[in-house]
């Protein structure tokens, strides 16, 4: 199978090319926010392919190990994004996680704010993002994409004015080469790594550069990179426009969905949607939701199978009562907003960046005008991914680093790709495509709804999962979690 690989930088051999920064020891000390996790910082080279001085500074966090006699090594996480801040999520969701208690036993559980992200040196635009999120998903007047033009051209401006120092140096490639140096801090001769949606590209691009550093690798809810921006777009549109009639069908069959509307919620939903659209609802606080903030909470519900319990009453009492505050709660969720108005925690800049950088959206104005007529019929429900930065590529201040491409890590350990059947954000055939791509790999499919595997709760999947990560047990091939 040829590699179609593109990235701009030289390859040397099934071996991959020739590492010329060292790693120094990572210091750990306890995190001052959460106990019973170490906290660090490690600095790295800021553009790999000069020889340079000039560092970006990482932000680590580490959960020890319960058993060291029985210890492995690290298990190095990415949460997905991009643009997620990999330490937040660490110490927020990991020290009792049941389905992690095998793995905590025989892992320190590393994670890392990926250059530009969190705590690491960030790519910050503005705070205040209430014009940008109201706004329409798909442009349907001149008006509304001039309106769209408009802040996509001040938002970028903004971020090259704030980071321009680091913008062109927070792609996929470069933080695959820090997780090369984090593997080596932590003194692991090849790496141990759990990598879910966005975090599926990290740890395949690692791979293909480093795949003789390759213990075990899990790539749940794959993202396929021989996808052109647009179909990346597109299918996952669709995949969250199917997700939507999947809950919409549950309700139907469920009386006690609070979205039951008398068994027909497609047409109440409808109803709402055309409503919202016309004429914004109001909210406790004094605030309204318009048709954009619709879109983000639609899309906060439908990832995971417990959002459905969230978004049903959220969308009877709008229905209902005409009030949005349980639907506008959902959305600043989504949004990273906070009641006084500052959005903390929005990763719209530092995704913005990664993806324009990785051309994993569209470039030009004409690619968008056509995306959002196919948008407009193939996911109306939904009108599009939920992701916040793809219009923003067309304006960004630099070019991006690769093209489409197929990728082999030629050489590597067995990897284990992850699917959903019903993945509303990465479609299933993701999973399939990147396992035909990979040179040596497995993939495990969990029959099923929802948006990454692990920590679904499914037993079967799970077990997988853990048992290939400490025992290096690989799933026989075709095996389906049900």
């Amino acid at each position: 199978m040829l590699s179609l690989l593109l990235f701009s930088m030289p390859f040397l051999s099934d071996c991959g090319p020739r590492e010329t920064h060292s790693a120094k020891s990572i210091v750990w000390k306890p995190c001052a926010d959460a106990a019973g996790f170490d906290c660090s910082f490690m600095a790295v080279p800021l553009d790999y392919n000069i020889s340079g001085d000039e560092q970006i500074k990482l932000s680590l966090a580490r959960l020890p190990c319960r058993n060291a006699d029985k210890r492995i090594g690290s298990l190095l996480i990415n949460m997905g994004g991009p643009g997620v801040s990999g330490t937040s999520y660490l110490k927020k969701f990991f020290e009792n996680y049941e389905p992690y208690g095998r793995l905590r036993e025989r892992f320190d559980l590393v994670s890392w704010d990926p250059r530009g992200t969190g705590d690491s040196e960030k790519v910050v635009c503005t705070n205040y993002l209430d014009e940008y999120y109201s706004m329409p998903p798909i442009p349907e007047t001149p008006e509304q994409s001039q309106a769209r033009i408009n802040l996509s051209r001040n938002f970028a401006e903004k971020c090259m004015e704030t980071s321009g120092r680091i913008l062109s140096y927070v792609d996929t490639v470069s933080t695959a080469r820090d997780m090369y140096l984090i593997r080596a801090a932590l003194g692991d001769g090849k790496a141990t790594y759990l990598g879910f949606s966005y975090g599926t590209l990290l740890g395949a691009v690692y791979a293909e550069l480093f795949p003789n550093r390759v213990r075990a690798f899990v790539l749940d809810a794959a993202v396929d990179p021989s996808l052109e921006p647009s179909e990346i777009v597109l299918q996952s549109s669709i995949a969250l426009e199917e997700g939507l009639n999947t809950f919409l069908s549950w309700c139907a069959s469920n009386p006690d969905c609070e979205f039951h509307s008398d068994g027909d919620p497609f047409t109440a939903y409808d109803n709402l949607f055309d409503r919202i659209k016309s004429q914004p609802l109001p909210a406790k606080g004094g605030r309204v939701m318009g048709i954009g903030l619709f879109h983000y909470a639609i899309g906060k519900g439908l990832i995971y199978t417990p959002g459905w319990d969230e978004l049903a009453p959220a969308l009877a009492e709008a229905a209902e009562y005409g009030d949005a505050s349980l639907l506008l709660e959902m959305a600043d969720s989504a949004t990273g907003r906070y009641p006084d108005g500052r959005y903390l925690d929005s990763y719209l800049g530092p995704e913005s960046a990664i993806a324009c950088l990785d051309n994993l959206f569209p470039d030009t104005q004409d690619e968008l005008d056509n995306l959002y007529m196919e948008l407009a019929v193939k996911s109306p429900r939904t009108l599009g991914w939920t992701e916040y930065g793809w219009q923003n590529c067309p304006y960004w201040p630099v070019p991006s680093k690769v093209k489409p491409h197929r990728i082999r890590a030629e050489g590597a350990e067995t990897i284990l790709v992850v699917g959903s059947t019903g993945d509303p954000i990465s479609p299933y055939a993701w999973s399939v495509a990147l396992a035909d791509q990979l040179e040596n790999s497995v993939l495990l499919t969990r029959d099923g709804y929802g948006h990454t595997t692990f920590g679904s709760g499914n037993t079967c999947s799970e077990e997988a999962i853990s048992d290939y990560l400490i025992d290096l047990k690989i799933p026989d091939y075709g095996t389906i979690c049900r």
